[in-house]
């Protein structure tokens, strides 16, 4: 028995593919971090932080839709291959990216008002919550960034201090 209408689980199955290619971008990222900016610690701090995240999101919403009796659709995503000028402007990128996916759930949160699914509605809420702590450690990360530029000292600095910019 299908417990989401399958208009309101197609919109789930874009979430789930964007938490993908969120996953992938960040991947890409944190290579540039850590071969072009050789901001090592940054790399793989932000990639167990960020980059992993995702595709755990991504399951902890298809094994919802599981739950009620809908299946998941994994769309395609972009390939990634993009550059940067700076490890500022792929920090712009997260933030930006991040609120996206915000809108993007906040969108479904209201199209289940619409639809009076008060199940999904409660799950997106608690997923949205989830999403939050990313959201302000990205924020952080773009500002402290910014407060030590992109000299060649400045980007060293926030490189050894990365960890304090994180709230997950």
């Amino acid at each position: 028995m299908e417990l989401i209408s399958q208009e309101l689980n197609t919109r789930l199955d874009s979430i789930v593919t964007f938490a993908f290619f969120l996953n992938r971008q960040l991947d890409r990222s944190m290579s540039l971090l850590s071969v072009k900016f050789k901001l090592l610690k940054t790399s793989a701090l932000l990639h167990k932080k960020f980059a992993h995240f995702f595709p755990t999101f991504a399951d902890f919403l298809s094994e919802y839709q599981d739950s009620r009796g809908m299946l998941t659709v994994y769309g395609e995503t972009p390939k990634a291959d993009f550059d940067a000028n700076s490890h500022i402007e792929l920090f712009e990128m997260f933030l930006e990216e991040f609120i996206k996916y915000q809108d993007m759930i906040e969108d479904v949160i209201d199209a289940c008002i619409a639809e009076k699914d008060h199940m999904t509605k409660a799950f997106l809420d608690g997923y949205l919550l989830k999403l939050n702590p990313y959201i302000q450690s990205a924020e952080n990360v773009l500002d402290v960034a910014k407060m030590y530029g992109v000299d060649p000292l400045g980007m060293q600095l926030f490189d050894s201090e990365i960890e304090h910019c994180l709230t997950v």
